[in-house]
Formats: C-alpha cells, sequence, structure tokens
C-alpha cells in the first residue's frame, strides 16, 4: 500500500535519511509522504526480506558542529511560525508551502534584479504585486483547474522556446490571462527568467502534491480499517 504515495526507492530513502527537509527535488515533502515512508519501513522490518535504511537514525555529530547555529532574518522567521515538535498535517504542508512561496518571491526579486542589470534589460515581470506567489497559493484553492492548466503551459515554456504572441493568444483563447488575487496578467509569469519559472512550477507542483498525498493517504488508511475490521 505504501508504494501509492512512494514512487521510486531514491526519495523512499531521501525522505527517510533527511526527517527535517521541506522539499526533495523541487517537491514538497508532504506529512502524508513521510507517514507512508514510516509506515514502508516498519512494515518491511517485519518481512523476510527488510528494506534497510540508508543511514542511522541517530548519527553522531561532533560538538564543535553542534555549537555552529547559523541564524538569520529567515531562520527567526521561520523559528517563530514553525515549533520544531509539532503535529505535522495537512495544515503544516499548507503553511510550509506558504513560508516557501514568501522565499521564492524574494529570490525571484533577486534573480529578476541580476538578469535585468546584466542584459540592461528592464522586465514588466518584476513589477508582480508584493505577495504574488502567496497571493497565488491563496488564489489556487478555489480556481485549482485554472493553476494547474497555467502550471501546464508554464512547464511547456521551461522545455521549448515558446514566443510570447503565442503563449499571448493563448492564454487569452483559455480565458487564462487574468490570475490571482489582486489580479495579474498571466503572460508576466511567462517573462520571468527561466530558474524563476522552475520557483514557480515547483511551487504549484508541490500544491498539487499536497492534495493527491492527503487523497491517496485518507484511501490508504479506509483500505486498513476495512482490512482489519
Amino acid at each position: 500500500m505504501t508504494e501509492f504515495l512512494i514512487t521510486n526507492s531514491y526519495r523512499k530513502h531521501m525522505v527517510d535519511s533527511l526527517p527535517n527537509v521541506w522539499m526533495i527535488d523541487g517537491l514538497l515533502v508532504t506529512s502524508a509522504e513521510r507517514q507512508e515512508v514510516s509506515n514502508f519501513f516498519e512494515e518491511s522490518a517485519r518481512s523476510s526480506r527488510p528494506t534497510r535504511h540508508k543511514l542511522p537514525k541517530y548519527q553522531f555529530v561532533p560538538s564543535d558542529q553542534k555549537k555552529k547555529d547559523i541564524y538569520g532574518e529567515w531562520s527567526t522567521k521561520l523559528m517563530s511560525k514553525f515549533a520544531v515538535n509539532e503535529t505535522k498535517n495537512i495544515e503544516t504542508d499548507m503553511r510550509r508551502l506558504e513560508f516557501i512561496a514568501e522565499w521564492f518571491e524574494e529570490i525571484i526579486k533577486v534573480d529578476c534584479s541580476y538578469v535585468a542589470k546584466k542584459h540592461n534589460i528592464r522586465l514588466e515581470s518584476c513589477f508582480l504585486s508584493k505577495n504574488f506567489l502567496r497571493n497565488l497559493i491563496d488564489f489556487r484553492k478555489s480556481h485549482t483547474e485554472m493553476c494547474n492548466m497555467v502550471l501546464v503551459l508554464l512547464v511547456a515554456s521551461l522545455q521549448f522556446r515558446i514566443p510570447n504572441e503565442f503563449l499571448g493568444e493563448t492564454l487569452n483563447y483559455t480565458n487564462l490571462n487574468k490570475i490571482n488575487n489582486p489580479v495579474e496578467d498571466t503572460i508576466k509569469l511567462f517573462e520571468l527568467p527561466r530558474i524563476s519559472r522552475i520557483y514557480i512550477s515547483n511551487l504549484l507542483l508541490s500544491a498539487i502534491k499536497i492534495d493527491r498525498d492527503q487523497k491517496i493517504f485518507l484511501m490508504i488508511l479506509n483500505l486498513r480499517k476495512k482490512s482489519n475490521d
């Protein structure tokens, strides 16, 4: 049953080996995914051919490294919003996604500024609203299909060189030309530098993953409950 969520052994072992990591390969590690990884290793330990952990649960850390704490603006924000031992659930996943969105906003602003200076150009996409990614995550809750379609086009723009005119016509034809709240011109997302579009794609894909993992996890729980009855 655990294979529903964990589709490859690489990610399974990465999730198991890195208990405090929020994202792996640009995808959010959801609470449901972590629970399924834990269940997998518990079930495997009782089998005739158990799957071994790649790293020990408790690793030795030299004393001199334990004292090396790094504090900054983002560290302070993180510690104020997320308790170390809090119960992890779908609400935690969404709060983490919103926190990552805020972080990505800052990265994208820096990226836009760098590209504009390097090529001596004026990027209109740099004038997105202040909280545009956090607003986008909130906007997606009521416009899921719309945001999923924009994600498909974003991924396509990363794989192929698509002229802006063609993208603009496509967005107009599919009524995707306006997005977010407050309203933004969707084409601005496609005018962002490539790495910025990757960040946005990762964010939207992680939002889909939260929905998917939660649904599958609940389905697995129901199946287990029925099998035990």
